[in-house]
């Protein structure tokens, strides 16, 4: 858990020489040590929402609530499936990420979907990114938009 400035440097020196931050911690709970290494973890908790995470995770909520918000009044229907579109993120780690991406992908491609059957078009798009997650949506959301013209 680091800052978001701390954050967002790792990720830069990261994307730069391809370099990735990933470790497993493995703490026995069973002893003293491992006990006192939870109850640290536990107690910066009051920390996270100035992680880069959380910030991230944050900015992609109030995403999808504004645009939940503003399909609602003009598209009952793809509201909810916006609304839905919650769904490919889920997990943590390398699923985490991908899951973020998908639904980023799907917001992006909202407003590029025809007005007549945009509902059911982003419904099969998120089913198609819950099925095969690892899929290059970008591939799916293009095939579907083609079709659509």
């Amino acid at each position: 858990m680091l800052p978001a400035v701390l954050g967002r440097l790792v990720l830069f020196v990261s994307a730069k020489t391809g370099w990735k931050m990933q470790f497993e911690i493995h703490l026995d709970s069973s002893g003293i040590l491992g006990t006192l290494m939870l109850r640290t973890l536990a107690a910066l908790r009051r920390l996270r929402p100035l992680s880069l995470r959380a910030r991230l995770e944050q900015a992609g909520i109030e995403r999808w609530l504004a645009a939940v918000a503003e399909a609602a009044p003009r598209d009952y229907a793809l509201a909810q499936e916006i609304a839905a579109t919650a769904q490919v993120n889920k997990g943590y780690g390398e699923t985490h990420e991908r899951g973020a991406g998908n639904m980023a992908r799907l917001l992006d491609a909202v407003p590029r979907l025809p007005a007549d059957g945009a509902a059911a078009a982003l419904r099969d798009l998120r089913a198609a990114a819950l099925a095969d997650p690892d899929q290059d949506l970008d591939k799916v959301i293009a095939g579907r938009l083609a079709v659509a013209e």
